[in-house]
């Protein structure tokens, strides 16, 4: 594949910003004063922990544990909500934390068109809706409608509507504390999808989320429940195309950053049929970063073309830091088990990768890749891999984005996404930083593929689908 170069290399930070290396990261991923981004918020690196390496099950618990102890405010945004068991438990947890809180609410958005899929168990919206009519002014719960779902497209069916554009975006606070994850709220992701979370203790932070949900509300169309049970909704509150300009403002609110900084973290908001790509925008000088170990996880490997020029321009100009590029096998594939048109989705993504392959050896120069850039698969027996995410990794810093955004060409050219830019010079706090990726890395192999994968149907669907995926 083909794509124009990357941002030119950050340059060497100066002698005079090391005394502070994370205003010194910050500066050089064009996050410092007057960059595009929000201000970044100074955390206590003792108030951040790392919790990917408790797996699904630890992250159900945690989710479950972090509902029973709100007392004021619990606000979710997911892609769906799943209808099985693992889901009911936490709409149980819901139930019995408003029962016992008079004072709490719960908000909760959704994307308009997943919540909506029809499943053997019901919807999203149905497995709420005895929680809707029992706290109709405690409990709320919003369907977000992407507006490239207008005209014609407003009418296409389930599921291909989703393919369109979705509310993507991963954003969970509770109280004071808000969780960090690229996960949905759904069964996979409670038994057997390895995806990651970080909790952060920060009343600012969780703050912000909270905020971020209620203006994804506002823009959203709101579901109410009748005593029967009976669903209906209500238009939203405010017009969908100005929910980017309106999270632009809350990510924009901020204290001024004081100095030195232990750790800070930047949210980065991805709207881009609204023309907001902060993600990207920094994405793309990390990606290009000459003079620190890049680790980048994704469970669909299908990079824009400016990811891969960032990506290519590393290695052709840097020095011989490591990069490792982390997606899942065959058999720890998402799509793994679809069947119809669904079965021949790894085999696109296998074709993507093996295209990226070539390009970044081309890049690296003959026989220079194996010492320089490594293509790793994630293969455990029974799990899928789900873990998106960067790190950036350099003798002062550790810095890694969380989020819900899988990098790909749907994340910057459709979907609504949020991701969160982690960035400590704490020993410890960098210690569980680095621990996360080795545990991620405990269960990869280098990538075995010499050839391209999918077959026929894949070659000829991979150009036609690729900015869908």
């Amino acid at each position: 594949m083909s794509g124009r170069a990357g941002p030119s290399p950050p340059t060497a930070a100066s002698p005079g910003a090391r005394a502070d290396p994370v205003a010194s990261f910050l500066e050089r991923a064009g996050l410092g004063p007057g960059g595009g981004a929000g201000p970044a918020h100074a955390l206590d690196p003792a108030a951040v922990a790392v919790l990917t390496a408790a797996g699904p099950g630890g992250f159900h618990e945690l989710l479950r544990a972090l509902i029973r102890g709100a007392r004021r405010e619990i606000s979710l945004a997911s892609l769906y909500l799943g209808t099985g068991a693992h889901e009911a438990e936490l709409v149980g947890d819901l139930r019995a934390a408003l029962a016992r809180s008079p004072a709490l609410r719960v908000r909760l958005v959704l994307d308009h068109s997943r919540a909506r899929r029809a499943t053997d168990t019901g919807t999203s919206a149905s497995l709420l809706a005895p929680l809707l009519a029992a706290h109709p002014a405690r409990f709320e719960l919003y369907l977000h409608r992407m507006p490239q779902l207008a005209g014609a497209l407003a009418r296409l069916p389930s599921p291909l509507d989703e393919c369109v554009a979705v509310f993507h975006l991963k954003a969970l606070a509770f109280d004071d504390v808000a969780l960090l994850t690229g996960a949905n709220l759904s069964e996979e992701y409670f038994r057997c999808r390895q995806a990651r979370s970080v909790q952060v203790d920060e009343p600012r932070l969780a703050a912000l989320l909270h905020a971020l949900v209620e203006v994804a509300s506002r823009h959203s169309v709101r579901v109410r429940a009748s005593a029967s049970g009976r669903l209906g909704a209500e238009p939203p509150a405010r017009d969908p195309r100005d929910v980017a300009r309106a999270a632009r403002r809350v990510v924009a609110r901020g204290p001024a950053r004081p100095g030195p900084l232990d750790a800070v973290v930047v949210p980065l908001i991805q709207h881009p049929r609204l023309r907001l790509q902060q993600e990207r925008d920094v994405l793309r000088r990390v990606l290009a970063w000459p003079d620190a170990e890049l680790v980048v996880a994704t469970p669909y490997t299908n990079f824009p073309a400016d990811y891969v020029g960032a990506l290519a321009a590393r290695l052709r100009d840097g020095g011989g830091a490591r990069t490792l590029l982390l997606s899942p096998s065959g058999g720890s594939h998402s799509f793994t088990t679809g069947r119809g048109l669904k079965a021949l989705v790894p085999g696109i993504y296998l074709r993507r990768e093996h295209e990226l392959a070539l390009r970044l050896a081309r890049a690296a120069g003959a026989g220079a890749l194996a010492g320089r850039a490594e293509l790793r698969h994630y293969d455990r027996p029974g799990w899928v891999f789900h873990a998106k995410g960067v790190w950036l990794l350099t003798q002062e810093v550790a810095a890694t984005l969380i989020g819900s955004s899988s990098y790909g060409e749907r994340s910057v050219a459709r979907d609504f996404d949020l991701g969160l830019l982690l960035v400590t010079r704490d020993p410890a706090l960098r210690a569980a930083v680095r621990g996360e990726v080795d545990a991620l890395l405990s269960h990869t192999h280098p990538r075995r593929a010499r050839a391209p994968g999918g077959g026929l149907a894949a070659k000829l669907l991979a150009p036609l689908v690729r900015r869908y995926l």
